[in-house]
């Protein structure tokens, strides 16, 4: 007899994270959809917990239910791996920092740099032949453009309007929350990323609902 297919990790950013959890649904972070499983990492979590930052627009990332999700959800690795991930990580964020600094030259924009948890979220998404859910530019313009093995693949970059499309496709969202948690986003001034609106339509069918507080969408 088979045994059951492991789901595929979905190895999600802390921008993608907190906007998932402005759902009321818990627990969300650690869940099965479909063929996926939402997870994230230790620094990335640490993220949540040390940023001021993100304390002082959302406290109520500090309730100890939340914490406790994100804990439940925090991928563990042997000490051998987690040091695999990391030299793959300063592989990654060199290569992908190489090919920020020409964009932003070619653009005349400020130089855009990965930190080493952006690069580590990257490599572990590598390592566990997963998916990274992220809306920063920087690391969705990296971790599309850079090879991953030597067949030319790159790695699946999610956005958090594609976690929510797994959500609602896979019976575990409808439609007016989808439409709810978008809103709640723009009253929060949280910034997707750019492409968001036409992402959205392309997504779900239909415009994007607007609140009369509603942020930039660039982020």
């Amino acid at each position: 007899m088979s045994q059951p297919q492991k789901p595929i990790p979905i190895v999600v950013d802390t921008n993608c994270y907190v906007r998932l959890l402005f759902w009321p649904q818990r627990p969300l972070m650690g869940r099965v959809i479909s063929t996926y499983q939402l997870l994230t990492t230790v620094e990335l979590t640490k993220e949540t917990v040390f940023s001021s930052g993100l304390h002082a627009r959302h406290p109520w990332l500090a309730e100890p239910s939340i914490l406790a999700e994100l804990k439940a959800a925090t991928l563990k690795f042997s000490a051998r791996t987690q040091e695999r991930i990391d030299k793959e990580a300063t592989g990654f964020r060199k290569s992908g920092n190489s090919r920020l600094h020409a964009l932003c030259g070619a653009e005349k924009i400020d130089t855009r740099i990965l930190s080493m948890v952006d690069a580590q979220a990257w490599a572990t998404a590598v390592r566990l032949k997963g998916i990274l859910a992220t809306d920063e530019w920087p690391l969705r313009y990296a971790a599309k453009g850079i090879d991953i093995d030597d067949d030319g693949n790159k790695l699946q970059v999610f956005s958090t309007l594609d976690v929510v499309h797994l959500l609602e496709t896979g019976g575990q969202m409808q439609s007016c929350q989808r439409k709810d948690l978008m809103r709640a986003w723009r009253v929060a001034g949280e910034n997707l990323h750019s492409e968001a609106d036409r992402d959205y339509k392309q997504l779900f069918g239909d415009d994007p609902p607007h609140a009369q507080t509603a942020g930039s969408h660039k982020a």
